[in-house]
């Protein structure tokens, strides 16, 4: 478990993510639900990805996260 200064910055980058995700994310579907256009554009996107297993996304997380690109 984490402690001391790297436990809280865990804590921040964590929180952060979150929030920037949320923000985004409650955006986003604002967006999408309001603009026909852009529903009708990134709908077919939107359930592609959702229809990916997550387990296979693992390793291109994984991946990035092993080159620094986090």
């Amino acid at each position: 478990m984490a402690t001391g200064v790297s436990g809280i910055r865990s804590l921040y980058a964590t929180f952060l993510g979150f929030v920037i995700g949320s923000v985004g994310g409650v955006i986003g579907g604002i967006w999408l639900g309001i603009s026909p256009f852009f529903s009708r554009l990134l709908n077919p996107y939107i359930w592609a990805f959702n229809a990916l297993p997550k387990v296979a996304l693992d390793h291109v997380i994984d991946a990035r996260a092993a080159s620094g690109g986090a």
